[in-house]
């Protein structure tokens, strides 16, 4: 469902150990700036089309705590870091989820339990 994941078998904590003293290398448009830290915004979440920007920011939510989590002992100030950015896209792309809108109530639900069970 989510393709690559930090979530999955394929992906164990061992493997992230690369990353130690090198992240900067491994994801620097996550630490330098260059990549938005601002969640998008969906202007119409009743179109189902562009409530796929609601699931990006619970997509970036979910992957961005996992990488987190993982790098809790390595790093720990970045580990908060992409904690606090995943929580701010949680947030954004929660707000989605209304049962009025067939996208809000039907498969954007799928994304928020993903992001809600990384979290947790």
């Amino acid at each position: 469902m989510w393709g690559w994941s930090f979530e999955c078998e394929s992906c164990p904590v061992s493997s992230l150990h690369c990353w130690e003293g090198s992240i900067e290398q491994a994801a620097p448009f996550i630490l330098d700036g260059s990549w938005s830290r601002e969640p998008v915004t969906c202007p119409d979440p009743s179109d189902g089309k562009l409530a796929h920007l609601d699931g990006l920011n619970l997509s970036r939510a979910a992957q961005l705590a996992a990488i987190a989590r993982h790098l809790e002992s390595v790093d720990p100030e970045c580990s908060d870091k992409l904690k606090q950015n995943a929580h701010t896209h949680a947030e954004a792309g929660l707000q989605g989820i209304h049962p009025e809108h067939y996208a809000g109530s039907h498969w954007l639900a799928s994304f928020a339990m993903e992001c809600l069970k990384v979290r947790k």
